[in-house]
């Protein structure tokens, strides 16, 4: 920056460069953690139901290069908010009653296909009739039979029935409601990441039938995990698509950790991923995320203790020597037994 004196005046004349990154920083810090309706205590996240409040996370983090469908939350048997990114990749949410209704559901399943995210018409190679699928975990008696696990349902709805079911339907289990993408393969395809701070795995599966095939069962195109084995198999990744679903997650998890409590840590989570036009990863939605005490005092809340990782073996230095040295060498004579030491002792003390 130069100062010029006119008149004993000064002005500040700023550099164009130093300008940009005066932007830029200002700008970043713009990119504030936005207010979430996520718990405030540790019980509260160890409670969580991370199907619906997963997005939460990325919302709150308000940073690029989380591309997510068009989807709908449905808690307290109503439609919570719906969630979708814009083209940044920047996770947005609609949480006013008034833009929650039907008819806006349904534009929004319909418009975000092509919508905010670059995707070009010539992108597209395949289509599939399944315009959403409905993933919940049914209510029991002790609360939610999906809670914390993996036991979860999923249906898969046309135009026709996505349209019957946001009108008609009750909404009786707390779940998602999900956009479904038109492809750039002829197969649906899925990949899911089992993540813990110890190891992070990626399996990708593929349904065995065509998406646009006709003859086959709506249900038995689409799916791929939760499915039989029979309607999906596994396929290897590119090094280029496998590098790219793992550093969203590394994002994923980083941004996750910054909305947890200092007490609380990652111990699983199983997220599931789809390659969308242009390449880009999408991020589906969680399966599971099981948290614990980082102190590991307090574990009364926690969820599965048999399935959480066993601490590491510590090092105990023992006291014998290592064999074939001096000490390791076998003695022989008879060694007296420790009372009569002390009896030979008490006797020395005695006489003199």
């Amino acid at each position: 920056a130069d100062r010029s004196h006119d008149g004993g005046t000064s002005e500040l004349i700023v550099a164009p460069g130093r300008a940009r990154m005066a932007g830029e920083a200002h700008e970043k810090a713009e990119r504030v953690r936005r207010k979430t309706h996520l718990p405030r205590d540790s019980p509260g996240f160890i409670r969580t139901q991370w199907l619906e409040n997963f997005y939460e996370t990325l919302y709150a983090s308000n940073e690029p290069g989380f591309y997510i469908p068009y989807t709908v939350v449905f808690q307290y048997r109503r439609i919570y908010a719906a969630y979708f990114s814009d083209s940044d990749g920047c996770v947005q949410k609609v949480d006013k009653i008034a833009d929650l209704g039907p008819e806006q559901v349904l534009e929004g399943l319909k418009d975000m296909r092509h919508g905010d995210l670059g995707v070009k018409r010539s992108d597209i190679v395949y289509s599939i009739p399944c315009r959403a699928y409905y993933i919940y975990s049914k209510r029991s008696e002790e609360g939610f039979a999906g809670e914390g696990k993996t036991n979860l349902s999923i249906e898969y709805f046309d135009d026709s029935a996505v349209t019957h079911f946001l009108t008609y339907r009750g909404k009786e289990n707390n779940g998602i409601l999900q956009q479904v993408q038109e492809l750039t393969t002829p197969n649906v395809s899925t990949i899911r990441a089992y993540w813990t701070p110890h190891y992070c795995q990626l399996e990708s599966r593929i349904n065995v039938n065509r998406a646009d095939a006709s003859n086959v069962p709506l249900f038995e195109r689409a799916v791929t995990f939760e499915g039989e084995l029979h309607h999906s198999s596994s396929f290897p990744m590119s090094s280029r698509v496998e590098s790219r679903v793992r550093d969203l997650l590394d994002r994923i998890v980083s941004s996750v950790r910054r909305c947890l409590p200092n007490n609380l840590a990652i111990n699983l989570m199983i997220l599931n991923f789809r390659i969308g036009p242009n390449g880009k990863v999408f991020f589906l939605y969680c399966n599971s995320l099981k948290l614990q005490y980082s102190d590991h005092h307090a574990t009364s809340d926690l969820r599965d203790m048999d399935n959480i990782r066993p601490p590491s073996p510590k090092y105990v230095d023992n006291d014998f020597p290592p064999p074939g040295l001096r000490g390791s060498k076998k003695r022989f004579g008879s060694v007296a037994p420790c009372w009569l030491s002390v009896t030979l002792r008490l006797r020395a003390c005695v006489s003199e």
